[in-house]
């Protein structure tokens, strides 16, 4: 499991960077392999994000994905479907998912962090994103 406490987390990170170095094609093929398997993992040990609000004099974080976040990705990651499914396999069946939010809780992040993941690792990926109005979004609901 990938630490989720930010100083253990960099040093997670750049242990990993410097295995891959070292040990070349092999490590990159498992590191893949790692990414394919768990999303959590590749969203907490490579995946960054900019927060400019909250720290403007460092903005470039890694992105550890907080406890409430998780549910978010697992629904994600079934509303895709199965990632390694070809055209007409019925794994491959997906459907719709409409996710409600509010601003800086990372629920955009966890969906383009799941769809990035499958755009990287596997082949054939399409995927469609529908938003509502910066007004509807920003309306607080009675």
């Amino acid at each position: 499991m990938v630490p989720r406490e930010f100083d253990d987390n960099l040093r997670f990170r750049r242990e990993l960077l410097n295995w891959v170095e070292e040990e070349g094609e092999l490590a990159e093929r498992l590191l893949a392999d790692w990414c394919r398997k768990d999303v959590l993992f590749y969203a907490d040990a490579l995946v960054w994000t900019l927060d400019p609000k909250r720290h403007p004099g460092s903005p470039l974080r890694p992105w550890i994905t907080l406890p409430f976040q998780e549910e978010l990705f697992w629904t994600v990651e079934g509303a895709i479907g199965q990632a390694g499914a070809r055209a007409g396999d019925l794994d491959q069946a997906c459907h719709d998912q409409v996710i409600f939010k509010s601003r800086d809780i990372g629920g955009s992040y966890v969906a383009l962090i799941a769809v990035d993941r499958r755009f990287l690792l596997y082949d054939y990926q399409v995927f469609v994103f529908v938003s509502s109005s910066e007004e509807l979004v920003d309306k607080k609901s009675v």
